[in-house]
């Protein structure tokens, strides 16, 4: 399987359990990569995003960083 075709499932499969679940666990792809910064910031490289949150749901963002950044 190719990385592309693997990526197609993949992302078929998380969206499948987004549609059966309210909320789940969310850890931003950039702080996953240590880009904390950028996952709090208000422009990502597509245009507007929300912070720490992810695109199909309220999950927030469970990275240190944001724990951090709200105390």
């Amino acid at each position: 399987m190719t990385h592309s075709t693997w990526a197609q499932v993949r992302r078929g499969l998380v969206l499948r359990k987004l549609r059966d679940e309210e909320e789940h666990t969310y850890l931003s792809t950039s702080c996953l990569h240590g880009h904390h910064a950028y996952c709090q910031t208000d422009v990502g490289i597509a245009g507007l995003k929300t912070p720490a949150k992810c695109k199909f749901c309220p999950a927030t963002c469970i990275c240190e960083c944001h724990q951090a950044a709200a105390e």
